[in-house]
């Protein structure tokens, strides 16, 4: 285990912290205040729709990515490259039927949605078909990163999509205050998002200069292998979909749009804790991978144990804090926009801190590729979640949605516990690139 390479992985991770708690200090208020709680609440809902595009690898990237770290740890190159071939072709050719497919269904009914009423229909139309162009790309940037990720430049390659994050935000920003409309928004976004795949194509080409796509190769038998724990993989964004976006659209359609920007920027304020612990735990990420690989599951517990400690440490203090002054942060941040909701908060609170627990927990297993029961748990749950939100939110409001959430991750907790007690205590040693 390499201490400088987890270290530099913190502070790569740390610049995506610092991005989004510029987003949600930042632009929350400059949205709310040109657009309104109402109108921006639309766009929460239209900008959550092509984060399912993100999808459109199948959970390639991130299994190829994990089992590229390693082949690179026992040496086996030849196999690194071929995967890496393999990788960028089919993603590449996903990526292409999925902008096609998803562009073509929007321009026909993007503007038949009756929940949309401060932006016309072709204002819909064109900002959901540049935003699915946008994730379109952000999901090309998958095969670089890997790459970048076997070569010990993960902390490079996550500092790259950082940089890229805090452009796209920027730029958007930018043209939100000249321009006003979403759909200069949505086009700033891309702009920043051309410029960072440039720039990653650059540094691949620099660092991993085996990562050629010619001749083109495709191995068949790797991708029959690596299909279960891809789609399986796909169960965290699904998941993290409902979770995120799909619980705002149960909340929009019973409860209106402005209701959405009450549970919306509440929960992004109470996330910033989890937001901390997913800088540490995806630290340790590459390094779990490597020693899975090589056999050393002792360091790989060393590292649970101290990584648990430290989420319940600082999650708790986070809570107590937010606790103590979020009322009066969130009147500032939203400009007294929206209503303080102090018992949604607490709730959101208590979410947040069993949230971090699970979260911390999953890396364990997704990355080394043994991800497959809790991402079917993690989806069950979600809808689950999601099911029991329709009913409460008509009786319970905005509080009665956030309980379901907390129901969801006090679940995971446990359920993330056992899988990864599971996994570290086989008696035989069966990583995933002794596996031909």
């Amino acid at each position: 285990m390499s201490a400088q390479r987890i270290v530099r992985a913190f502070f790569a991770h740390g610049l995506g912290q610092a991005v989004s708690v510029f987003a949600q200090v930042v632009s929350v208020p400059l949205f709310l205040s040109v657009w309104g709680a109402a109108k921006y609440g639309e766009w929460i809902l239209i900008s959550t729709i092509p984060t399912y595009l993100a999808l459109s690898d199948l959970g390639l990237s991130t299994v190829a990515a994990n089992e590229m770290d390693q082949r690179a740890a026992v040496g086996d190159y030849d196999r690194l490259q071929v995967i890496y071939r393999t990788l960028t072709a089919t993603v590449a050719l996903f990526v292409f039927a999925v902008l096609i497919a998803s562009g073509l269904a929007w321009w026909t009914f993007g503007g038949g949605f009756h929940v949309f009423r401060f932006m016309s229909s072709n204002e819909v139309r064109f900002v959901a078909l540049i935003l699915i162009g946008d994730v379109c790309l952000s999901v090309m940037y998958g095969p670089h990163t890997a790459a970048l990720r076997s070569a010990n430049c993960y902390a490079l390659s996550v500092g790259i999509l950082n940089v890229t994050r805090f452009m796209a935000l920027t730029l958007g920003l930018v043209a939100l205050l000249i321009f006003k409309t979403p759909i200069a928004v949505a086009l700033g976004m891309l702009a920043a998002r051309l410029i960072g795949y440039v720039a990653q194509q650059i540094v691949k080409n620099r660092y991993c200069p085996w990562a050629t796509l010619f001749p083109l190769t495709i191995d068949w038998r790797w991708l029959k292998k690596s299909l279960i724990p891809s789609l399986a993989f796909l169960g965290f964004p699904l998941s993290n979909g409902l979770n995120f976006q799909g619980i705002l659209w149960v909340i929009g359609t019973a409860l209106g749009p402005a209701q959405v920007a009450v549970f919306s920027t509440m929960r992004t304020l109470t996330r910033v804790a989890v937001q901390m612990m997913n800088l540490l735990s995806n630290s340790v990420w590459s390094e779990v991978s490597k020693l899975f690989a090589v056999g050393r599951k002792g360091d790989v517990k060393k590292i649970k144990r101290k990584l648990t400690l430290v989420t319940i440490m600082v999650a708790t203090a986070a809570g107590i804090a937010m606790s103590q002054w979020g009322g009066r942060f969130y009147a500032a941040w939203t400009g007294k926009h929206i209503t303080f909701d102090a018992p949604l908060f607490d709730v959101l609170l208590l979410s947040m801190v069993a949230n971090s627990l699970w979260q911390s927990s999953s890396i364990f297993v997704i990355a080394i590729n043994r991800h497959m029961r809790f991402a079917f748990a993690y989806l069950v749950a979600a809808i689950g979640a999601i099911a029991i939100g329709l009913f409460a939110v008509r009786h319970g409001g905005l509080v009665s949605v956030a309980i379901c959430l907390l129901g969801l991750d006090v679940f995971l907790v446990a359920f993330g516990e056992y899988e990864v007690s599971q996994e570290y205590s086989e008696k035989s040693h069966e990583g995933a690139v002794l596996n031909g």
